[in-house]
């Protein structure tokens, strides 16, 4: 899910896959405060097995995953994170691993760009598979013409760094909220 703040122009996003076809089986796309937002990922989730719910947790992102965990969602992306750090309490300096569980997606700008780039890829590679017949006619298919629509005004922008987004008017939430998926 890709939330939003409910007020401007920005929307809360969901985007249903189906896990192994990467089929789009539902998608919401709606304008609401984060807590109410929370509500309908965990409906979605419910409705589809308690699938596995991939929160950006960026800006109002960390209210929605503590909602999330608040609620008891049992399958909230987790990343693991590995820490290399020193431990003090040698004689000999020495490094220990140690994780941290993140939970949510955190997009940032350098990763934005490779997920936008992983997805096009994606549909590219898909075309030229289908053509060949190597996949079936439901792997990777869109049933929705508003995330269609977004993918068509979705391009990089020339802003002296990779800047892949909507064009001036124009929304992404819902390309952005695929890609994560």
């Amino acid at each position: 899910g890709d939330p939003a703040t409910g007020d401007g122009k920005d929307y809360n996003t969901i985007q249903v896959l189906k896990w192994t076809t990467g089929e789009q089986c539902a998608e919401m796309r709606v304008q609401c405060k984060p807590d109410v937002f929370v509500n309908y990922l965990v409906a979605v989730g419910k409705k589809y097995n308690w699938g596995q719910i991939v929160p950006e947790r960026n800006g109002v992102g960390l209210a929605v995953v503590q909602k999330l965990i608040d609620k008891n969602y049992p399958n909230i992306y987790a990343f693991i994170k590995d820490d290399a750090t020193i431990d003090e309490e040698c004689s000999t300096t020495r490094l220990s691993q140690e994780t941290t569980t993140i939970l949510g997606f955190t997009t940032t700008k350098s990763n934005r760009p490779i997920m936008i780039a992983m997805g096009e890829e994606l549909m590219r590679e898909h075309d030229r598979l289908r053509t060949e017949g190597v996949y079936p006619s439901s792997f990777l298919l869109i049933n929705s013409l508003r995330l269609l629509n977004e993918m068509i005004v979705f391009n990089w922008q020339d802003t002296g760094t990779p800047n892949p987004r909507a064009n001036e008017g124009y929304n992404d939430d819902l390309v952005t909220c695929w890609c994560m998926g």
